[in-house]
């Protein structure tokens, strides 16, 4: 039965999570998908993007996903080559 509850709350959770996380590439459509929930998009690594981000937003880096698609993107704040997309979200 536990095994059956902790299925259930998991299954909730990764529904949830899903219908909340928005894929975006313009910085506008990052803010309006934090503004509902979860954002995906391609990040350099640069400390001082996420700094910005953090100081315009409020958002903050929630996970760097294991799974990657493996293409190349443009950094959602500064353009600059980016090769993992993260998940951003507000801390409330």
């Amino acid at each position: 039965m536990l095994a059956d509850i902790q299925q259930s709350l998991y299954d909730h959770a990764l529904a949830f999570r899903e219908a909340h996380t928005r894929q975006v590439g313009e910085y506008d459509e990052f803010k309006e998908a934090i503004e509902a929930g979860f954002a995906s998009a391609y990040w350099c690594g640069n400390g001082e993007c996420e700094a910005q981000i953090k100081e315009q937003t409020r958002a903050t880096i929630r996970c760097i996903p294991f799974e990657q698609s493996g293409d190349a993107g443009g950094c959602i704040f500064c353009g600059a080559s980016a090769q993992e997309q993260v998940i951003f979200a507000r801390a409330y």
